[in-house]
């Protein structure tokens, strides 16, 4: 694990500088994590996710509140559905992976628990913030913002496989969200 944490803060074999930081936030989020065993498995693990979001790091939350303290409006993209995704969840998901004493190959997809679109989410993240009532969120569709990167319409991942194999429990993304804007706003005094 250590050397798959080095990896992803040095940015490794990655491209693209998002791609970068959302990794370190991952790591840094892993780290978080109680040390529970000494003989950790060496594994490999890929992932895509929608929306990973963290207190550590730029990323979409942290994006839209600082939007939401700037700004009286702003327009967020409604029709791209998937689920957001809580970094420290999903580290905590490939501890439980790794530190399993049943090591079972294959594909396992992960993401929070829930549907919501950038929109939605946004939307969440003013209301939860106590920014609500302080920022409009207007919707707006794909061809609105265009962006160079197509995206997906509908990335909502099946995570039946990894439930039934780890018996975990997956928390909602706006329970998760909730967490990380405590975080966030502990970090920063409240500002």
């Amino acid at each position: 694990i250590a050397e798959i944490t080095t990896q992803f803060r040095q940015g490794k074999g990655l491209s693209g500088s998002a791609m970068k930081r959302n990794l370190a936030a991952i790591a840094a989020d892993f780290h978080a994590i109680p040390r529970q065993k000494k003989n950790l498995k060496k594994v490999g693990i890929v992932g895509e996710i929608y929306v990973k979001y963290s207190s550590f790091g730029n990323n979409f939350v942290k994006t839209m509140l600082r939007l939401g303290r700037e700004k009286g409006a702003i327009s967020v993209v409604c029709d791209q559905i998937g689920t957001p995704t809580y970094a420290a969840d999903l580290a905590r998901m490939i501890a439980t992976i790794v530190l399993s004493p049943r090591w079972v190959e294959g594909t396992f997809h992960f993401s929070d628990e829930g549907v919501a679109s950038w929109y939605d989410f946004a939307c969440a993240i003013m209301d939860l913030s106590g920014l609500g009532d302080k920022v409009t969120v207007r919707p707006i569709t794909t061809p609105d913002y265009p962006t160079p990167a197509t995206r997906p319409v509908f990335s909502v991942l099946d995570k039946t496989k990894v439930k039934a194999t780890y018996g975990v429990t997956i928390p909602h993304w706006r329970t998760s969200l909730a967490k990380c804007l405590s975080i966030i706003n502990k970090n920063n005094n409240g500002q």
